[in-house]
């Protein structure tokens, strides 16, 4: 099962995820009928952004293209920048697209740091959580989506949730 299921199941008024339409629609095709089912349900908002000179998301859009960012990251950054407050936290395992929001001043986190935050939100619940993660990451520590810093589910859920604080 795959943490997207695990979202699925979630209580229908837990967080609400983001994500950008170049993201939602051709970086995450593997996993197109989750990401489709999560956005019927409305769990998962797809935002579209404007790559258009003449707008101003455009033009954040072809500063970071510029920049070097791939195109979903670079669409997913021209959006966050564009919202006055509470900014939502970029999820990626590219250390460079890391470094990019950083730069910009955008929250950005990797996959453990979604795991988190479904989890503290009440999204998901823990136990189903550490099911998923262990069966992917602990026997695999080549795995793509697994962070640097990741020892076991307990030990790294526990220093995530202390950083947070």
């Amino acid at each position: 099962m795959s943490f997207l299921r695990l979202l699925r199941q979630s209580a229908i008024d837990a967080t609400q995820f983001v994500m950008t339409q170049y993201v939602a629609r051709h970086e995450l095709h593997d996993v197109e009928v989750d990401v489709t089912a999560l956005e019927t349900e409305k769990r998962l908002r797809v935002e579209p952004v404007s790559v258009r000179k003449t707008d101003p998301q455009g033009r954040r859009f072809r500063q970071y293209r510029e920049e070097r960012l791939d195109k979903g990251e670079a669409e997913s950054l021209a959006w966050v920048m564009g919202l006055d407050a509470d900014r939502p936290m970029f999820i990626t395992n590219d250390r460079e697209a890391r470094a990019g929001f950083v730069r910009h001043g955008a929250p950005v986190g990797d996959v453990m740091d979604l795991i988190v935050e479904a989890i503290t939100s009440g999204a998901v619940d823990a136990g189903a959580a550490r099911e998923v993660v262990t069966a992917a990451w602990d026997d695999r520590p080549n795995h793509r989506c697994r962070p640097q810093d990741y020892s076991d589910f307990d030990a790294t859920f526990a220093r995530r949730v202390a950083n947070r604080a």
